[in-house]
């Protein structure tokens, strides 16, 4: 997961992430805008029917990001929600956790 909550090039905003969330389509290519590059990556809803997935979110500015996602709920501001709730794994960086006050809990 990037700082900006983006997640296997699943970028925040970006139009044709949007329209993957509808379409079920299992690759997407799109440019982002912030990268000043094309890229392609499987959909959240490929993403999502994987059978292991890990989150890897190390340092406080990304666990900073991920705390902000699971308050908001905002899934496109911050495209790690598509995948977050059936992610298998979270790896992050727990002294930080206390840090921030919270815990992340999965639904």
């Amino acid at each position: 997961m990037g700082i900006d909550g983006h997640t296997a090039s699943l970028f925040p905003l970006n139009s044709r992430y949007l329209e993957s969330l509808e379409a079920k389509h299992p690759m997407i290519g799109m440019y982002v805008d912030s990268q000043q590059e094309d890229r392609i990556s499987m959909s959240a809803d490929l993403i999502n029917k994987s059978s292991w997935k890990i989150l890897y979110a190390i340092g406080h500015d990304k666990l900073t990001t991920l705390v902000k996602a699971t308050k908001s709920q905002n899934i496109a501001q911050y495209p790690i929600l598509s995948v977050l709730e059936r992610t298998s794994l979270y790896t992050v960086d727990s002294p930080l956790l206390s840090d921030l006050g919270t815990t992340l809990e999965r639904k």
